[in-house]
This record gives structure tokens, C-alpha cells and sequence, in this order.
């Protein structure tokens, strides 16, 4: 799994997580997507610190599109909380993603 670095630190790079970052980007209000990127940074800088080992790509999964139903293209009956996790089990689902990390997101 290849890294790159954001604002000093070290995250996971990959398709999923650069196709993730894409959507939270071309789905949100600037403030919203800095919001998950701001959160992102401080789950691995937590995970780091204590030694946990949650998969990188999983994390960053959770991170960047916990808030997709706060945005208008995934706002839909139910709690913006469900709203998120049905479409981050979508974008996942369709990228053949397996049903154990799905859940986890």
C-alpha cells in the first residue's frame, strides 16, 4: 500500500481512498469536506498513538464519507447519520469492496 503525506502526516494512497477523497470533495460544501479531511488526519494521528490496528484504508473510508448525507446529492428520508452510511456502503458496494470492510465503514 503506497503513502503520501498530508499536512505532515502520513496517510494511506490509493485508488479508494483518492475515488473517497473525490467524492467528498465534489459532494460538499468546502467547509464539510475539510471537515472529513480535518477528521481523517486526526484518526490516524489517534491510531497511531496508540498502536491500534485498525486497517489504514478502512479508517480512511470512515473518515472521509461519515458525513455524505449532510450533503445534497445524498440527503435522504432517514437521520443524516443513515443517509451517510448507506451511501458509503454504496460507493463501496460498487467498487467490490468486501461486505466485512463495508460493515466496518
Amino acid at each position: 500500500m503506497r503513502n503520501m503525506v498530508l499536512a505532515g502526516i502520513k496517510v494511506v494512497d490509493t485508488s479508494l481512498v483518492r475515488d473517497a477523497i473525490d467524492l467528498a470533495r465534489s459532494s460538499s460544501e468546502p467547509y464539510l469536506f475539510n471537515h472529513v479531511m480535518r477528521s481523517w488526519l486526526f484518526a490516524v494521528v489517534l491510531c497511531e498513538e496508540n498502536k491500534s490496528a485498525l486497517d489504514p484504508e478502512v479508517l480512511a473510508m470512515s473518515a472521509i464519507l461519515h458525513d455524505l448525507g449532510m450533503t445534497d446529492r445524498y440527503t435522504g428520508a432517514e437521520r443524516f447519520e443513515v443517509d451517510s452510511a448507506n451511501a458509503a456502503r454504496t460507493f463501496l458496494t460498487e467498487r467490490g469492496i468486501r461486505a466485512e470492510q463495508t460493515q466496518l465503514v
